[in-house]
């Protein structure tokens, strides 16, 4: 992992040398990466995104604050 603050162009091309050159350790990566996949999420992400532009009050997405609320 590359600490945003330490995200470079530069950092990016050793990472990815270090690990092209380590198929070992590029498999390691891969499959913490698949313990951590959610192949649903796409369409949980749509399933939100739809519930939202309905604007019905679900768990996933509030109603909005009425009007009332802001004048005080």
């Amino acid at each position: 992992m590359i600490r945003q603050p330490d995200f470079t162009p530069a950092a990016l091309a050793d990472r990815l040398n270090d690990l092209l050159t380590a198929p070992e350790e590029l498999a390691r990566a891969a499959t913490a990466a698949a313990s951590l996949a959610r192949p649903d999420a796409a369409t949980r992400l749509a399933d939100v995104v739809e519930e939202c532009l309905h604007l019905s009050p679900s768990p996933t997405c509030p109603p909005p604050p009425s009007q009332t609320e802001f004048s005080a």
